[in-house]
């Protein structure tokens, strides 16, 4: 149903194995994959969740009290100066057609982000040493932990 949803809106892949919903208004959504318009891996996790508050929905707000993105990889770029970023058909679904502003109050009140590969990169700029700040950004952590009896 949420995989249809967001395929449909999208206009791309999306798949979640399965989702929760879990007490006290939070919903989980585990092994989620969405693809950009190229068909590459642009967003892969194997748990995401969100804890939403009723009371504010019944005041015409949305508040999210903590949205949490675990054991992922997001996989950023853009091919040219001149075009569109590949998560750009994503904020391009979600806006509104409307001119009139909107009335949406979106609160998010804490975000947690464990075990993530993150990747940001224009396609168009040539490689150079890498620094911070350069066009070809890559930042993660993984802790590999030994086991007991290896070296």
């Amino acid at each position: 149903m949420v995989e249809n949803a967001l395929k449909e809106k999208l206009g791309t892949e999306v798949k979640i194995s399965r989702v929760e919903i879990g007490l006290f208004n939070r919903v989980i959504l585990h092994d989620v994959y969405i693809e950009d318009r190229q068909r590459t891996p642009m967003l892969t996790s194997n748990l995401m969740s969100a804890k939403i508050e009723y009371r504010a929905l019944l005041d015409g707000r949305v508040s999210l009290r903590s949205v949490s993105l675990l054991d992922g990889k997001i996989n950023l770029y853009k091919t040219k100066a001149d075009s569109a970023a590949n998560y750009q058909f994503v904020l391009d679904a979600f806006k509104s057609d409307s001119k009139e502003p909107s009335h949406l109050n979106l609160t998010l009140n804490s975000l947690i982000i464990r075990r993530l590969d993150f990747g940001y990169e224009e396609h168009y700029k040539p490689r150079f040493h890498q620094h911070l700040w350069s066009a070809h950004q890559g930042a993660g952590y993984r802790k590999q932990r030994k086991r007991r009896g290896t070296k």
